[in-house]
This record gives structure tokens, C-alpha cells and sequence, in this order.
């Protein structure tokens, strides 16, 4: 069995742990079998659908000349089981012979195992991926399923939340709600929730960070300030008394 690692910094390895570094060598290769990893579940891609996603910008030859050349290399690697066409000319992988840090992070995230889906996400899907000789339809897609799997990991970091605050851990509660901030930088709502944590957690600082992080970014992105409610927030953390350190 390989297994590749889409979210964040690519990796692969294989069944002993050895890095398959040809794997991940060239960024539109490992591109085109994260794609095909993660579309097996849905269906099977015709290689002329691949070969324009991939290579749009060389005519209809080159581009599944070029789709060929990354196909035979792949196989090299991971084993010509592992990459199946059918009789209509269509490429899938075989998800018994290569698996992914996607399909570990979606079960986890099903099951309510909400730290290890947390610990699973390493970043966006093919992060390190540049997209410019990309096509239209690969582009449309990788920002699709980033969106998916970023929801995904909010509601991860969300579960960890309501999970520490049932529990009476108002530090790991403060700690997941920040990193829920990350994930959904523009939501104000996730922000006072975490500054109120943060705050109770006696890290007025982290609070008052966190504000001002979320004040240049929507600045920068919107042309905005935060809202009334967000300001007079953290106008009331920085003038009252710091509460009781948290255990």
C-alpha cells in the first residue's frame, strides 16, 4: 500500500515507510494523481478530459503525449495495478494499492474522531501545487474540494471546542477556537467566541491578538472594520481586570 499526503507539504510513501521522493518530485504529476486518488470515489476520468485539465495550453497531441509520459512515470512508481484504465479509456486509481491522508482525514472527521482529523490537516489540499499551466476545469476543482475539506476541518476544530468546554477546559477550548479562526478567517462570530475563551482562559493578549489580526484582515480584504460588537469587546478586555489565571 502507498500512501501520499495531499493536505500540506506533499509526501508519499510506501508499505515500509520508505519516502517515494519520484512521487512528489514533480508538482503536476503528484497533482494528477492526488486528482485521480481523490475523484476514485466518484468516478473514473477520460484521458482527454485529463490531458486538457493538465496540459491546456499544448495542442490536443502534445497534451496527451505529456498525459502519457506522467502516466507511465506514476506507474513506475506506484505499480501498474495501481493505475486502472477501462475499456472507455478512463483512469482511476486503485484505492487498495494507493491511499491518502484525505480518506484518513474525511473517516475521522465522519466518526467524530475530531483530534485526529485536527492532527491529519496539515494545511490545504496540494498546497505547494502552483496552478498557473493548469487548466480552467483543474483550478474550478482544487478550489472546490479546498473549500470542502477546510469546512471539514472547522467543524473538526469546532467539535474540539464544544468537546473542552464540556469538559470545564477552558485552555484547550481557547486553543481549538483559535484554530477555528484560522480556518474561517472571515467568520466574526467564531472571533468573539474565541476572544471571550481566550480572555477567560486569563490570556488577554492572545484575546486582544486575535482582534487585531481579524481587524487588518478584513481591512485589507473588504475595506472594512470589525463590527461595533467585535470592538467593544475587545474594548472591554483591555480595560477590565484580568480574570483568575486558568488551570
Amino acid at each position: 500500500m502507498i500512501e501520499i499526503a495531499l493536505l500540506g507539504p506533499p509526501a508519499a510513501t510506501d508499505s515500509s515507510g520508505r519516502e517515494l521522493g519520484a512521487l512528489t518530485s514533480d508538482p503536476k504529476r503528484f497533482a494528477l494523481l492526488g486528482y485521480l486518488v481523490i475523484s476514485a470515489r466518484e468516478s473514473a476520468t477520460l484521458s482527454e478530459v485529463l490531458a486538457g485539465m493538465f496540459w491546456p495550453a499544448v495542442g490536443r497531441d502534445a497534451a496527451r503525449r505529456a498525459l502519457r509520459s506522467a502516466l507511465f512515470q506514476l506507474r513506475e512508481t506506484i505499480g501498474e495495478r495501481a493505475l486502472v484504465a477501462d475499456e472507455t479509456d478512463a483512469l482511476f486509481v486503485d484505492p487498495a494499492q494507493v491511499t491518502s491522508d484525505v480518506a484518513k482525514f474525511e473517516a475521522a472527521v465522519a466518526d467524530g474522531r475530531f483530534e485526529l482529523a485536527t492532527e491529519l490537516y496539515r494545511g490545504e489540499l496540494l498546497a505547494d501545487t502552483p496552478t498557473d499551466s493548469f487548466g480552467d476545469e483543474f483550478a474550478k476543482w482544487l478550489t472546490r474540494e479546498r473549500t470542502r475539506l477546510r469546512a471539514s476541518a472547522l467543524r473538526a476544530a469546532l467539535g474540539m471546542v464544544e468537546r473542552a468546554e464540556q469538559a470545564g477546559d477552558i485552555v484547550a477550548a481557547s486553543y481549538w477556537a483559535h484554530q477555528g479562526c484560522a480556518l474561517s478567517p472571515d467568520d466574526e462570530g467564531l472571533l468573539q467566541r474565541a476572544m471571550a475563551l481566550h480572555f477567560a482562559a486569563a490570556d488577554r493578549g492572545g484575546a486582544l491578538r486575535l482582534y487585531d489580526s481579524f481587524a487588518r484582515h478584513v481591512s485589507i480584504r473588504f475595506g472594512t472594520m470589525p463590527s461595533a460588537k467585535s470592538a467593544a469587546l475587545a474594548a472591554e478586555i483591555r480595560a477590565a481586570p484580568p480574570p483568575e489565571r486558568a488551570r
